[in-house]
């Protein structure tokens, strides 16, 4: 949904609630980064309105953040990013993190582990079906992301893709490598993605398509904006493409056939046999038309009805989606 929240956190050492928020929301204040958002709404939730700007700002991308504030140095990251750092993550932290389903950061104060948190992101509630259609139209499905493994093959098993298919804990400059490695293995990859982190993946595939709620750089990257946020765009706009595509190969072999047959008439084929030519005028206005044909074909995309989906419940009450104009399988 591109509204991660923060589902429960765990503080370590004799620290306080208050304390813990207070320099990790600081930390995170100037971080344009989406987990950031979900650790200041549950700062403000808490009533710990307390910030402080941090200093000495140091981003890593998709990794964390280190600064200074208030004199202490603060990690806010991944488990990576803090054995980086030089420093040591406690036991119960990291078997929290094994046991969770969820992205978890951990926060260091002054290179002792402080706390973590877990943040959870809610599914789009069009994301399986989107997958499925996407499979009946014989377009393999890969999952990209930076979220430790476990939290990714739980995504990949709802929604509906391959385990095999699953890149997890991928860094930012790592998803472009993962879309050349696609491919030089003869696949045209389109990317769908909506974070600054998602970008260099979207300019290197053959088809970027971003998300119109994600960030400016994410959009000015892609190719196509889904405008309305919803993946179900994503059917529409290949849909689309191909029935552009087909379009343009029935207009070219009519203007093929038209002039195959057009052309030994202009030139006089049936004047031995017929006596007759074609006169100037005529095969003037018959260029014209060929021309005017062309376009009017082309306006027939005008007509273009998108696929339609309405919401039912499955046997398991969840919600999905079935689409109602045209059915890929």
């Amino acid at each position: 949904m591109g509204k991660p929240t923060v589902v429960n956190f765990t503080l370590h050492g004799d620290i306080s609630v208050e304390k813990f928020f207070y320099f990790i929301a600081s930390a995170e204040s100037v971080s344009e980064h989406p987990l950031a958002s979900a650790v200041d709404k549950k700062a403000k939730e808490l009533n710990i309105d307390k910030r402080s700007s941090p200093t000495k700002f140091l981003y890593s991308p998709g990794s964390g953040i280190e600064c200074y504030i208030d004199g202490h140095i603060v990690h806010v990251g991944n488990p990576e990013f803090l054995r980086n750092n030089g420093i040591e993550i406690p036991v119960n932290i990291i078997q929290k993190i094994d046991e969770s389903m969820m992205t978890t950061i951990i926060g260091a104060l002054d290179y002792q582990v402080i706390g973590s948190i877990s943040i959870d992101d809610p599914l789009k509630p069009e994301a399986r079906t989107t997958i499925k259609m996407l499979n009946s139209m014989n377009i393999k499905c890969w999952l990209i992301t930076g979220d430790n493994a476990k939290a990714a093959k739980s995504i990949a098993e709802k929604i509906g893709i391959p385990q095999e298919r699953v890149m997890s804990e991928v860094k930012p400059e790592h998803k472009a490598d993962q879309v050349k490695l696609l491919q030089k293995t003869g696949y045209k990859v389109a990317m769908v993605g909506d974070g600054i982190n998602d970008s260099p993946a979207l300019a290197q595939a053959d088809v970027g398509i971003a998300i119109a709620a994600g960030t400016d750089i994410a959009i000015e990257a892609a190719n196509i904006i889904l405008i309305k946020n919803s993946l179900f765009d994503v059917i529409t706009a290949i849909d689309l493409s191909k029935k552009t595509f087909n379009r343009i190969r029935i207009n070219y072999l009519c203007a093929v056939i038209y002039n195959l047959l057009g052309i030994p008439l202009a030139a006089g084929i049936l004047y031995p046999i017929l006596k007759y030519q074609v006169p100037p005028l005529i095969a003037g206005i018959c260029m014209a038309f060929s021309s005017v044909s062309v376009v009017l074909s082309s306006l027939l995309l005008k007509n273009y009805k998108k696929p339609v989906y309405e919401e039912v419940r499955a046997e398991d009450q969840s919600l999905e989606y079935v689409p109602l104009i045209r059915d890929y399988e």
